[in-house]
């Protein structure tokens, strides 16, 4: 039996042939309510929020409204995963337990996502580069973004995390510079590739 804002519930019955009373008692449903903000504490609208239970399967999904708030309503008590994404900010994550009465209040803070761009352009006449391939890595020497410039030598990564880079630009022989992202504003770094004389 299911009704909303209560909490489905099933009886074993068994059928006679009398008419037997059976009464079923329907637990209140709960859920999550909270409000997403950056982290300056604005909040954040149109953020995309979703339920994810311990098998993975998404339960409730739903979007933040002006003042940043959200309500996941209907969910059975236990443990989630809150999962929370915005254009321009990083993703977040973390472990909830929903209780068994009220709605749960579960507040997120997102960290702004940064971004490099610039132009690669040729280094003896100062053309721009198309199709040259962008790759950026971590300090570990891991890949965490690509990219392939357009006709205009132009390339953009985003969704970073602010932290030291190593920028190297694939088309003629590779070269690599050196790039810190120190907050959420794009970053400019161009490069210049020599095409090796004949």
């Amino acid at each position: 039996m299911s009704a909303e804002g209560h909490q489905p519930r099933a009886v074993d019955l068994t059928v006679g042939d009398q008419p037997a009373p059976c009464t079923v008692t329907l637990a209140h449903a709960t859920g999550l309510r909270g409000t997403v903000r950056d982290a300056d504490g604005t909040p954040v609208t149109e953020a995309r929020v979703v339920v994810i239970d311990a098998h993975g399967d998404v339960v409730a999904t739903t979007t933040t409204g002006p003042d940043g708030g959200y309500a996941l309503l209907g969910l059975l008590p236990g443990r989630f995963t809150l999962q929370v994404s915005a254009y321009g900010h990083r993703p977040a994550a973390a472990p909830v337990d929903v209780g068994p009465s009220e709605a749960t209040g579960h507040d997120v803070t997102l960290d702004p996502a940064g971004a490099l761009a610039g132009t690669v352009r040729h280094g003896r006449t100062g053309r721009p580069v198309a199709d040259a391939r962008i790759t950026l890595l971590d300090t570990d020497g891991v890949p965490v973004a690509t990219a392939v410039t357009t006709d205009d030598g132009r390339y953009t990564l985003t969704d970073l995390t602010p932290g030291a880079y190593t920028l190297v630009a694939a088309g003629y022989p590779p070269v690599s510079s050196r790039a810190v992202l120190d907050h959420a504003d794009t970053s400019i770094v161009d490069l210049e590739l020599i095409q090796p004389t004949d």
